[in-house]
């Protein structure tokens, strides 16, 4: 009986130990409800834009979250709060103080402990803004507080506490969009030059598709679809403006488990676009005052900062840079291992609009490896950041995930740059994803798959439930795992060119072999122009078939009919008169990266 009752008792511990609930990593403080003055700062509940208000209503905050307070300091004020665990831990949390009277504002921690109080930490400026990261020691009883002196304002964003872990058991996640990335330039070479030689060798420890294509073929619209998973007659957002709230936003759902970041170049991702639900960080480009959008340089190496200076136990790590799009201008040293005759090297002035589609072929090629050099710019610093997680000892247990927005023409069908074709010059976006401990390293996927697959397979990875709502894109998972295949077609449209009000709407459906492209006539104006493509015949796209094939067309029709259906509806009349009233930052930026 003894025997039995240990055996007994032995297996309720195993399972115990096995289904018990994972301990706290991280909790988000509220300091809201406490401490925030919608009179002093305004932060709006749509997209997490955070303005000053009074005489200087006009600035605007470059950092933000969800979540925060904005007070009037005179005097001090004060935030008390416990830890709920013990033992090694970390306080974060972003800062923006405003002196009245030149005189520093103070913001300094504070550990309650035994009767008396102890500073462990704090800055001490009369203007700034930054992020506050203080480590600490928790002891059984320990209060703390969070106490500003001085006269002026303040905003603070929501604090995190959370346990310092030993490096090796942290989890990082890394994504990294590089804005207008084409597909074929991972391993493309010029003469014996690679053009991007890390990421060529970084397909060799990751799971590489081959054959990723973007839902749309300009940023906003893409990125919708990224982070709802759904298509851009779905989610809607094809011209400035704020994402539904009632759409998903699977950041919130990674949000439960990772403390989130994102850092972005500013312009389409701006706070106005609604990209901040579910992250507690979000530093968009021109970076505390700095006027930059674009540089990798930049984005990597801040956020590389952030990460070895928080030692966050979990973190889901999104970045976007414009440093592949235009304008163009590289540095010449990886101009020139590229181009060495190119005639920017002489003169340093780079050309601000692409070549007329009459120019020389030695013209058109000059301007094509300006793009180029451009790619190997990320690269390196690409390099250079996967060096910086290896140094700090995050790299082995690091999630690292890249890929394109969409491509770029080179006049490839008779256009430039990006936005106003579905051809694979535009639609044509790399994906490698990197799994820890070699998983699926090397391999890669030939049949078609979708930016809005990204998020499905990462929650499958991560075994965290999707939102229970309908999305379009699909786990890529089954695939690794069993050689599965994904549902077809793969949808890619350019239903609103907000910014080429000329170009119509365009409907892509890509299936293994063959791709079918729609251009949808106006209203009462004739017959929607249907063309066909044999990928494995004509992989430029340049010959459409003298006839449609039969399965792929019946395939097609409905989604076509959805599609078409969707022109007609109020929403779409709506987004196609939006956006000629632009914050003026956002018009700066657009007009820096040529879109005005």
């Amino acid at each position: 009986m003894g025997i039995v009752l240990v055996a007994l008792l032995a297996g309720l511990v195993g399972l115990w130990l096995r289904f018990r609930p994972a301990p706290c990593l991280f909790i988000r403080l509220d300091i809201t409800s406490s401490l925030h003055d919608p009179k002093v700062v305004s932060i709006n509940p749509l997209n997490g834009d955070i303005k000053w208000q009074g005489k200087n209503k006009r600035q605007r905050s470059r950092v933000s979250g969800s979540g925060g307070a904005g007070f009037a300091l005179a005097g001090e004020r004060s935030f008390f709060f416990t830890v709920p665990w013990e033992g090694a831990s970390g306080f974060f949390c972003y800062h923006d103080l405003r002196a009245d009277n030149g005189q520093p504002i103070s913001m300094d921690l504070y550990v309650l402990r035994r009767g008396g109080e102890i500073l462990i930490g704090g800055v001490a400026q009369p203007r700034g803004a930054g992020f506050f990261v203080q480590k600490m020691n928790v002891l059984p009883g320990d209060r703390y507080q969070l106490r500003w002196r001085g006269s002026g304002r303040v905003f603070v964003g929501r604090p995190l506490l959370y346990r310092v872990l030993p490096v090796h058991e942290r989890k990082t996640i890394v994504m990294l969009a590089a804005d207008t990335l084409r597909g074929d330039q991972i391993d493309a070479r010029v003469g014996d030059v690679a053009v991007a030689p890390f990421l060529a060798s970084l397909c060799k420890e990751s799971a590489r598709f081959e054959r990723c294509l973007s839902p749309s073929t300009w940023t906003l619209p893409s990125f919708a679809s990224l982070f709802t998973a759904r298509h851009e007659i779905t989610h809607g957002l094809n011209s400035p403006g704020i994402l539904d709230a009632d759409q998903p936003f699977l950041v919130e759902a990674i949000a439960d488990s990772f403390i989130t970041v994102n850092f972005n170049g500013g312009c389409w991702m701006q706070f106005q676009s609604g990209f901040q639900r579910g992250f507690d960080i979000v530093r968009e480009g021109g970076y505390f005052g700095e006027r930059r959008t674009v540089s990798a340089k930049s984005l990597l190496e801040g956020s590389l900062d952030l990460l070895e200076a928080a030692e966050f136990p979990v973190t889901f790590l999104f970045l976007h840079t414009f440093q592949v799009h235009t304008p163009y201008a590289p540095p010449a040293d990886l101009l020139r291992r590229l181009d060495p005759t190119h005639p920017a090297l002489a003169s340093g002035i780079f050309p601000v609009e692409p070549p007329a589609m009459t120019a020389s072929l030695s013209e058109k090629e000059h301007y094509f490896r300006l793009y180029q050099a451009g790619v190997s710019v990320f690269d390196r610093e690409t390099s250079r950041f996967f060096s910086g997680l290896k140094r700090t000892g995050l790299y082995a247990q690091t999630t690292f995930i890249l890929f394109g927005d969409h491509g770029e023409a080179f006049g490839e069908h008779g256009t430039w740059e990006h936005g106003s074709s579905l051809f694979e010059e535009q639609t044509h976006i790399p994906l490698l994803i990197r799994f820890p401990a070699g998983q699926f390293a090397g391999k890669k996927v030939a049949m078609p798959v979708s930016l809005l697959d990204v998020f499905p397979t990462l929650l499958d990875w991560l075994k965290i439930p999707a939102p229970n709502v309908p999305l379009d894109g699909s786990s890529l998972m089954p695939i690794l795992e069993s050689g599965a295949t994904r549902p077809v077609p793969v949808v890619s449209s350019l239903m609103n060119c907000w910014f080429e009000p000329a170009i119509p709407p365009i409907l892509a459906l890509t299936y293994p072999r063959y791709k079918i492209v729609v251009t949808f006539a106006a209203p009462k104006s004739g017959k929607d122009d249907i063309k066909a493509y044999d990928r494995q015949e004509d992989p430029r796209e340049m010959q459409p078939l003298s006839s449609l094939p039969p399965a792929e067309w019946q395939q097609s029709l409905p989604i076509i009919r959805k599609f078409r259906a969707y022109l007609n509806q109020p929403q779409y009349k709506q987004r196609k008169l939006q956006g000629t009233d632009l914050d003026p930052e956002l018009r700066e930026q657009l007009k820096a990266l040529g879109y005005l």
